[in-house]
């Protein structure tokens, strides 16, 4: 009798164990969620550099750029660049770990396209 319970109590430890080391899990990802998504929605440039590099972007378009404001935005260009690849990789992440596609990400996180394109 006291093997039994002896037993059932070691299965019940090894099941908390179990327990403990599945919400462990479950935590490290939500948080590994959390930090990708807090760097997609808010960890590229600010406000003011993204204004300004659509103002001299607007400039090159118009042909009203200056060489001095040319070369401003020959120094934003790669900084911008790196910034979408960065952001692209966190959401390709995000849909491999949510078993998702990209398109579902961009869904769920309410991400739209810049309204200004330079080409």
């Amino acid at each position: 009798m006291i093997s039994v319970i002896s037993s059932r109590f070691m299965c019940f430890e090894l099941y908390i164990e179990i327990c403990i080391f599945i919400k462990k899990m479950f935590m490290a990802t939500v948080n590994i969620d959390s930090e990708k998504i807090d760097k997609i929605k808010n960890g590229g440039p600010s406000k003011e550099w993204n204004d300004r590099y659509d103002k001299l972007s607007t400039k090159v378009s118009h042909e009203e750029i200056t060489e001095v404001e040319h070369q401003e935005l020959l120094t934003l260009v790669p900084i911008s660049e790196q910034w979408a690849y960065d952001r692209l990789v966190l959401m390709i992440e995000l849909a491999e770990l949510w078993d998702v596609p990209l398109e579902e990400v961009l869904k769920r996180l309410k991400i739209k396209p810049r309204t200004n394109i330079y080409a």
